[in-house]
């Protein structure tokens, strides 16, 4: 039983560690990628009307 319960918390924490580093990197990306998207944009814009 005991043996159980120590592998239940550990896949339990390294769940919680991986979903937190996920959001992390999520939100230090999400601006940046938003930008060159918008770049992206205005480039195709400017090649079809010069």
């Amino acid at each position: 039983m005991k043996k159980s319960h120590h592998m239940i918390l550990t896949l339990t924490l390294v769940g919680v560690f991986s979903s937190g580093a996920l959001v992390g990197i999520y939100k230090y990306a999400q601006p940046l990628i938003k930008v060159n998207q918008r770049k992206a944009l205005e480039e195709a814009i400017f090649q079809v009307l010069p």
